[in-house]
C-alpha cells in the first residue's frame, strides 16, 4: 500500500494542555525521508504520538485515502509503526523476545507462534548490526542499545508509515549512519518515513524534506536547503547563526544566542 501521508487541522496534547492546534502540512511523499525539526517543546513528539494513535487527537490524517484516526488500533498497527523516544525501563524481556513480540502484535500471521516471526525479527537484528544482542535482557543494555532494539520493533512490523522519534540520539557515529542509512533504503522502497531529529545538519544531510515547528505551529515545509537559513535560525531557536553551503547539504555555526531578559528576544 502506497500513497501520501496528509495532515488536515490536527490537534493534540495532554490533559487540558494542548500543543498542536489545528496543524496542517503540505502532504508527506512515500519514497522520502522527511525530518521532523525544531526546538525542545515545539510538538513533534506530540505529532509523532497523534499519527501513532498514542494520544487522543481530533483532525483528519489521510493515508491512501484512508483516515488514520478513524481507524481501531489494530488496523493502525498494520500500517503504522512508531519508534518512540525510549523504551520503558525494568522489562526482563530479550530483544529478541521483545522484538517477536512486536511483529505478532501487528500481523495476525504471526499470532499462532511457529518460526516465521523469529526469523523476521532476527533479520532485521542483522540488518541493524545487533544480533549479538538478541538474547539479552531489555534492562541490561545500554542506552544506544535499548535504542536499536526500539527501533528494532518498529521495522520488524513492516510499515507503511515510520515514525521515528529521535532515532540516533543515543547512537554513535557509526550507528547513526547505520539507522540514516536503512531510513534513505526504506523509503526508497515506498514507505513514509518521518524522523524527529535535534541535529540540524544530520537531519539536512539525509532527509529529502524537513518540516519545521514551533510553538506547536508550522513554521515551513520544504527542501533542507531552502530550510535551513539563518531567518530560520534566528526566528524558530533563538540563535544567531551562519549557513554553510559547500558540502552540499546545510552546515550550521551558531555564532550567539539571544539575550531572553531583552523585550523582543526570545
Amino acid at each position: 500500500m502506497s500513497g501520501d501521508l496528509q495532515v488536515r487541522g490536527l490537534a493534540a496534547g495532554y490533559r487540558g494542555r494542548p500543543v498542536l492546534r489545528a496543524l496542517t502540512l503540505a502532504p508527506i511523499a512515500a519514497g522520502q525521508v522527511t525530518a521532523l525539526v525544531g526546538p525542545n517543546a515545539a510538538g513533534k513528539t506530540t505529532l509523532l504520538r497523534a499519527l501513532a494513535g498514542l494520544l487522543p487527537a481530533r483532525g483528519t490524517v489521510l493515508f491512501a485515502d484512508r483516515d488514520l484516526l478513524a481507524m481501531r488500533p489494530a488496523e493502525r498497527a498494520t500500517l503504522v509503526s512508531y519508534m518512540p523516544q525510549s523504551l520503558p525501563e525494568r522489562i526482563s524481556l530479550t530483544v529478541i523476545e521483545s522484538v517477536i513480540g512486536a511483529a505478532r502484535a501487528s500481523d495476525p500471521v504471526f499470532g499462532s507462534g511457529g518460526r516465521e516471526a523469529a526469523d523476521r525479527a532476527i533479520a532485521v537484528l542483522d540488518r541493524l548490526g545487533v544480533a549479538d544482542i538478541a538474547l539479552t535482557p531489555l534492562d541490561q543494555l545500554s542506552g544506544g542499545q535499548r535504542q536499536l532494539a526500539a527501533l528494532a520493533q518498529a521495522l520488524v512490523r513492516d510499515p507503511a508509515v515510520l515514525l521515528l522519534d529521535e532515532p540516533t540520539s543515543a547512537l554513535d557515529l557509526r550507528h547513526q549512519v547505520t539507522v540514516m542509512r536503512m531510513a534513505r533504503r526504506l523509503a526508497a522502497g515506498g514507505k513514509i518515513v518521518v524522523c524527529v531529529l535535534h541535529d540540524l545538519a544530520q537531519a539536512a544531510r539525509w532527509a529529502d524534506a524537513m518540516v519545521v515547528l514551533s510553538h506547536g505551529a508550522l513554521y515551513r515545509q520544504g527542501v533542507p536547503a531552502e530550510i535551513v537559513t539563518p531567518q530560520m535560525l534566528s526566528d524558530v531557536y533563538g540563535v544567531t547563526a551562519r549557513v554553510d553551503q559547500r558540502l552540499g547539504f546545510p552546515q550550521v555555526a551558531v555564532d550567539d544566542v539571544f539575550d531572553q531578559s531583552k523585550p523582543g528576544n526570545f
